[in-house]
């Protein structure tokens, strides 16, 4: 079902329903045209951020799904999951190209590299693995974390990956070698992790973190639209204000930007978008 009503804000939302039982995570594609959103009811869904339709029922995972991730092109989706595997799936067809085991905890976090080309994932086993995509084969095994891994990120010339953890420390992985090359203690959990256009820092939910170095040395990639909106609790933020307070069927566990676009994540199943003008 979906619901369509501007208000004087210029919102136009959208609440759709399809999940049978807690939306855990949702994220944008690169162009922002779909969105993919994981639930404790074991599926994946891929919906139509225009239309507000879903495009596709991902089903493989043996427990709550917690993490989605699209690769760089849009074409394939990961997803990971209580079960402790790491599933990449075709985003056009739905279909199961991957699973990846090997983590002995819950997976935590997943993300692609930028050339589409490598997965990391994090789980409660503290441990970041790296895979081949097109074969699923691990490529690398990172340990050193105290917590289980909460995030992840590959530097824009992928020779780096950024990892958060309960420890709350961020600590930074040379992909090549699978040695640490930095450790960043902070004031809290890591919850969302991205690097810097060039390299030389990382974007965090506790803030962002210099890492004294630039460490891309290629040309700057193109990256989707910079976002001022945020969730918190009842509220949606504008450039860190108040901006928009949610009704109780509104609010949500997750969310995800894209541009002027917002798309929550709920309780109840249900996902819904924002669109600001």
């Amino acid at each position: 079902m979906m619901l369509s009503v501007p208000d004087r804000w210029g919102a136009e939302r959208q609440k759709l329903e399809g999940h049978d039982s807690s939306v855990s995570i949702v994220a944008f594609s690169p162009d922002g045209k779909t969105v993919a959103s994981g639930s404790n009811d074991k599926t994946v869904r891929l919906w139509d951020a225009a239309a507000g339709e879903e495009r596709q029922k991902l089903k493989g995972h043996d427990d709550f799904v917690t993490t989605v991730a699209f690769s760089p092109d849009g074409t394939m989706v990961a997803s990971g999951s209580w079960d402790k595997t790491v599933r990449l799936w075709d985003a056009a067809t739905g279909k199961e190209r991957q699973k990846l085991e090997g983590h002995n905890g819950y997976v935590n976090t997943v993300a692609f590299s930028l050339d589409g080309k490598t997965v990391a994932s994090g789980s409660n086993d503290r441990i970041v693995r790296l895979w081949d995509a097109a074969t699923g084969e691990e490529r690398q095994r990172l340990e050193g974390h105290d917590g289980g891994v909460s995030a992840v990120a590959f530097s824009p010339d992928g020779k780096t990956v950024a990892s958060g953890s309960y420890d709350e420390t961020v600590r930074l992985w040379d992909t090549a070698t699978g040695e640490e090359r930095q450790k960043h203690q902070t004031s809290r959990i890591v919850s969302r992790i991205a690097f810097s256009q060039d390299g030389s820092s990382l974007e965090t939910n506790v803030g962002q973190l210099d890492l004294g170095t630039t460490i891309n040395t290629c040309p700057p990639p193109v990256t989707e639209p910079q976002s001022t909106l945020s969730l918190e609790s009842t509220w949606i933020k504008n450039c860190g204000g108040d901006f928009l307070w949610l009704p109780y069927e509104y609010r949500g566990v997750c969310y995800d930007t894209y541009g002027t676009l917002l798309v929550i994540g709920q309780a109840s199943g249900a996902v819904s978008f924002f669109s600001f003008k």
